[in-house]
């Protein structure tokens, strides 16, 4: 079948690679944005390591993983941890979103939500003391974060 198009062979030389090395690690992007360098959240609130997956049905798409902290700087440190234990648990979750959010100003009375991975990584109740008091143990989580088989 004769599709029009003239098709050529070209016969190049290979040429040997003396030598090659990969670039060092990628810290930053081409704004010089730092995601290591995120400055803390100073203000006094509920912090939490959470998750957004744009393909869970609408409405179960966040999840709170880890938290409240009193401090913003406590659940950035817990980020790392916190998302690679839920991609354990759920591999699709390694193209989920992952960050930190706060509540800064709670309605009087009501209770703060509690992060879903909190007993697996073991987080130190001393961090997340001078919390409303809450009626959940543990909030269910929006995703299936259960512990492998």
């Amino acid at each position: 079948m004769d599709t029009g198009l003239a098709m050529t062979t070209a016969t190049r030389q290979p040429k040997t690679v003396s030598s090659y090395t990969h670039p060092g690690p990628i810290t930053a992007d081409r704004d010089g944005y730092d995601p290591d360098a995120q400055q803390p959240d100073p203000r006094p609130g509920f912090y939490y390591v959470t998750a957004f997956d744009s393909a869970r049905p609408a409405g179960r798409q966040y999840a709170f993983l880890a938290g409240p902290y009193r401090e913003h700087a406590h659940a950035l440190r817990d980020l790392r941890a916190a998302s690679d234990l839920a991609i354990a648990r759920d591999p699709w979750l390694a193209f989920a979103a992952f960050g930190t959010s706060g509540i800064h100003d709670p309605r009087p009375g009501s209770a703060v939500p509690v992060g879903a991975l909190n007993a697996a990584l073991d987080i130190d109740p001393d961090e997340l003391r001078d919390q409303p008091p809450s009626d959940e143990p543990e909030q269910a989580p929006l995703f299936a974060l259960s512990a492998p088989a």
